[in-house]
């Protein structure tokens, strides 16, 4: 087969030039790596994104439902069976709620798991 400039060759030929299996797995792995490196930022862009926009309307509508009928985070942390630092970290953003902690706040404060995380601003809850 006769060499065209800028094509493959058969024999693993690009650009006149021989890659070998080892050199061809480098590259593989760089191609890799920087795709790693580029889709690990976007992953800490998402979080970023969901803390400021779905968090902070979450952890603040926490806190004001608690503030709202004079309940201290112990009081809190005494109805969930929580620590009071784990209730200290649910409210400020540092520890991230499970659904079924969520439910078991929107039950409590008689509202629904779209208002605490900001889907609604209608309090009352669904059933």
């Amino acid at each position: 087969m006769k060499e065209i400039a800028g094509q493959a060759r058969n024999d693993g030929a690009v650009h006149g030039k021989i890659i070998t299996s080892c050199q061809f797995l480098v590259m593989i792995m760089v191609v890799f790596y920087l795709y790693m490196q580029i889709s690990h930022k976007c992953q800490y862009a998402i979080t970023a994104y969901d803390k400021i926009i779905l968090g902070e309307c979450m952890y603040k509508r926490i806190r004001n439902l608690r503030e709202d009928k004079d309940l201290t985070q112990k009081h809190i942390s005494a109805v969930f069976n929580i620590a009071q630092t784990t209730c200290f970290r649910y409210e400020n953003g540092i520890l991230d709620i499970s659904i079924a902690t969520l439910i078991k706040i929107a039950d409590f404060h008689r509202t629904s798991i779209d208002y605490l995380v900001g889907r609604t601003n209608e309090k009352k809850p669904y059933c």
